[in-house]
Parts: structure tokens; sequence; C-alpha cells
């Protein structure tokens, strides 16, 4: 590239992508450095962002509160809200503090999670390019009060659309990493990974965890966790009953692997609200979206003509698609024929008219739950080996979302479920789990809120938890409550 006297003058210049529509899709500054000084993150010289609309926000951008500056954190559920990764100049530091952190020595960082302990921060990038395997890239405040990038950290056995990534956690010299697009399990199971920082300061795997009980579009990781030798991990879309016919042994993955089906639905006939999510920051543009019949997709990774698309539904048409950055939900009229194949095929269809994308969603069993939701515990003993329990809400129903958003502070724990519907269809919940003295977790409490609650809130959409005091956010309202434990135990 020839870079004019204009470009030079100016410090940068922009670069703008055009989609196959002729839109200009995409804008993003592109600073030149200054002669031989440093760039951004490669010495000491600190440069900030110019004022031209380029966003790279600080930590602590994302909708999960942490308490107290504790050791505890959680990220936001796959609901499209976004977690803004480190970067942008001149953005406090989580906390409050007088620190401020600098653009990392590296591409531009879209981080889907973050996590934050002393000295420690951690970006998760489960969308790290076509392959989506997944990073996660770990800061360090140095003793002069600098944040560097440190470390990247892969899974041992990244998988291509692993979403390794897609929930950090950090406390102390550990972190937890969740990849929801696992398929140990089956697809999209999903895993939690455990990263250890030795004494010489580098960060190894040393542990990774599937639920015992795991099984197809479980999400398990998609919540994370740790404090000291514990971590809780979400699965919202666990269910009770798993009697749904495998029909993931067939490639269905013809693109990127950009829009993701939370939860499962009921193997019965008529209208069903049906989600799908994809990230905010991702620029969906003119597509369209079908359900589709089980046997109208053929079973190879060769793109299929559009002619398939004939004998399906359409869920969601262009332009409406652009209204709906990171989601949308819609009725679904499940068919008979639905029924008999455990489920159908989300199909989308790009602006070229191609079919870019087919995935298969299952269909649970009859009245059994859907999306009732779990979270797991994985707790490490004095031997060094891990063990793991379930946590369930005493009074689950299908659709909870229980998991969707966790955390963990020694002996106490805190579970978002923010489609419970006691106060109105959606007004969410969270949970409080202790553990006794024998190493049991209980649930010792079920928090609303009360008076407040009203239908679409999601209370629970995230929460933190640290020592006596708990936060659980609130998606629909803009807000958060606090509780504390009192001297009797109650929240």
């Amino acid at each position: 590239m020839d870079v004019t006297q204009a470009m030079v003058d100016n410090g940068g210049f922009v670069l703008v992508v055009r989609n196959a529509l002729g839109q200009v899709s995409y804008a993003y500054w592109v600073p030149l450095s200054g002669g031989g000084n440093p760039v951004p993150g490669g010495g000491d010289t600190e440069t900030t962002d110019p004022p031209t609309g380029g966003t790279n926000p600080g930590l602590g951008g994302g909708g999960n509160p942490v308490p107290g500056g504790g050791d505890t954190e959680t990220t936001d559920p796959l609901t499209g809200g976004t977690n803004p990764g480190l970067g942008g100049g001149e953005n406090p530091a989580p906390g409050g503090g007088d620190t401020e952190t600098t653009d990392p020595p590296v591409d531009p960082i879209t981080g889907s999670s973050v996590a934050v302990s002393g000295d420690t921060a951690i970006v998760g990038v489960e969308s790290d390019g076509n392959a989506e395997t997944g990073s996660a890239i770990i800061f360090e405040r140095s003793s002069s009060g600098t944040w560097s990038q440190t470390q990247k950290l892969v899974a041992s056995d990244g998988k291509v659309r692993g979403r390794f990534g897609s929930g950090v956690a950090v406390s102390g010299s550990r972190v937890a990493v969740g990849a929801i697009g696992d398929d140990t399990n089956g697809q999209l199971s999903g895993a939690v990974y455990v990263f250890d920082k030795n004494s010489s300061g580098t960060w190894s795997q040393t542990a990774k965890f599937v639920a015992s009980d795991g099984s197809v579009m479980h999400f398990l990781g998609r919540s994370v966790s740790v404090s000291g030798d514990t971590v809780i991990a979400g699965a919202y879309g666990y269910n009770e009953d798993e009697s749904v016919p495998d029909r993931t042994t067939r490639a269905w993955d013809y693109g990127v692997d950009t829009f993701t089906v939370p939860g499962t639905y009921r193997r019965e006939t008529g209208s069903q609200s049906f989600a799908v999510r994809y990230p905010s920051s991702s620029h969906v543009f003119n597509v369209d979206f079908f359900a589709c019949p089980w046997n109208s997709v053929p079973a190879t990774r060769t793109r299929p003509a559009p002619s398939i698309l004939s004998g399906c539904s359409t869920l969601l048409a262009r332009p409406d698609v652009l209204a709906e950055r990171g989601g949308f939900t819609r009725n679904l009229d499940v068919t008979q024929a639905m029924v008999d194949n455990g489920g159908f095929v989300l199909v989308v269809r790009n602006a070229l008219g191609q079919v870019s994308y087919a995935y298969w969603v299952p269909l649970s069993g009859g009245e059994n739950p859907a999306s009732l939701g779990a979270a797991y515990i994985f707790e490490r003993g004095s031997d060094g080996a891990w063990t793991q329990a379930k946590l369930l809400a005493s009074d689950g129903e299908s659709g909870d979302f229980f998991g969707e958003s966790v955390s963990v502070s020694g002996t106490r724990a805190v579970v978002g479920a923010p489609r419970v519907d006691d106060n109105g269809q959606n007004s969410g919940a969270a949970y409080i789990f202790e553990r006794d003295s024998e190493g049991a977790w209980t649930q010792v409490q079920k928090l609303t809120a009360g008076d407040d609650a009203e239908v679409g809130d999601q209370f629970g959409t995230s929460v933190s938890i640290s020592g006596s005091r708990a936060v659980v956010g609130v998606d629909d309202a803009d807000s958060a409550y606090v509780y504390r434990r009192d001297s009797e135990g109650a929240w």
C-alpha cells in the first residue's frame, strides 16, 4: 500500500470494508506510528485512539459487576451483550483505581468475556477467526503500574469452532476458561479448562472438565468463575431428559459459525418461542434465517443449492436482521415432521442467495424440561485430584436457563436463572448455594427482585459474589441488586 502524505499528516488512515451489496459495512482507524517511536504496547510510549468514533473500550465495559473488587468474576451469557476487551487508550482500570490501560501489542481484540483479579486480567476471544478455535489473552500489571499482554492461552485439544474463551475467570494464579463449542459430549456440550501460573510466571493448562452427564447443546462454560481450588461453570442448556435422536453425525456447518441457538425446545407440535444469537460486535447484514426439515439438507459439507429452502419456514428475513443486533426471538410453528425427526435445521441464506450455514437444532422429549439448566462445581482436593458436583434449582422449571451466569467465593456460590417466571414471564431469579462441613453444596436461598420485578426483566442475567455480599444484574431494567448476608445466614 502506498502511504500518502495526507495519511502521514493525519497520523493514519481508515480501513473501510464494502460488502457484497456495495454497502460500507465496517470502518476502523489504523494509526501510523511516529518515525522510530515504538507502536502502542511495543515499548514505553503509550498512544490512544483518535477521536474518530473508533471503539476500544477498557475492562469493566461488560454487564457483570464485581462487588468490592473481589477475586471472583463472571461473564455475560449468550444474550447479545458485549464485554469489550482491553484497549482503547486511557481507560480507567477496574475498581476505579488510578492505573490506566493501554492498547495491547496485537491486533484489536474483540473480547467476548473478561475478568480481573489483583494484577492479572484475562480476555476471552472465542471468535478469533474463521476457525473460531478461540483463545484467552493474559494481561498483567508490572510493579511500575504498566499493563501488558504476557501470554495467549489456547486449549491443548482445541478444535475448529470450539469457542475457547466463551467464558473466563481468574483468581490469583489460577484461571478458568470455558469453551462452549467443545463436542466431547456432543455438539456444543461444552468444556472448562484450568490454567495455573508457575514460579517462572508461565501459565500452563493443568485440567480440562466436562460434565459427567453432558449432552448436546448444554453450553457448559458460557459462564465460569473460580475461587482458589473451586471452579463453577454454568450449563444453561442442561435437560433432565436427553431422549433426542442423534442427528449431529452429519456435518451441518457450511460457513463461519457466527450463529448459535441457546437452549433446547420441546418435541411437541405448536408455536414455540425460538431464539437465535450472534455476537453484537459481528456485522450481520442482509441474511435470511429458515427452519428446514431434517431431510432437506444433504449429509455433506458441500454447499447445498438454494432450492432446498422451498420447504422451509422463514424465521427472519432481511432487512429486519439489521435492527436486531445480538440476536432475535421469533415464534416457530413446530410441525409433526419436526417432532418425528427430533428437531429441525436452522439454515442461513446470505446476501448472494447462497446457503451459508446449516445447523441441527434438537427438540427435547415430550413434556420434559427444556433449558432447565444446571451448574457444575469442580473442586481440587489436597491430593491434587478434582471432584465434580452438580447444582440444580430446587424449583427449576422448563426454560429457566439456570446457570446462564455463575459466581463463587470460598464456600458460597450464586447461580443466575434469568428466565424464571415467578414474577411474570422471564422476570428472573438467582440462587445462593453454600458448602457445608462435609463438602456438600446445598441451596440456601432464592433471590428475586420482589415487588420491583417486571415481565422480561431477566433478573440474574449476570451475578457475582464476594464474601458476604452478592450482586445480581437485571438485563431489561439496566440495574443491579446488592445483597448482604446477615448474622443469621439470610440474604
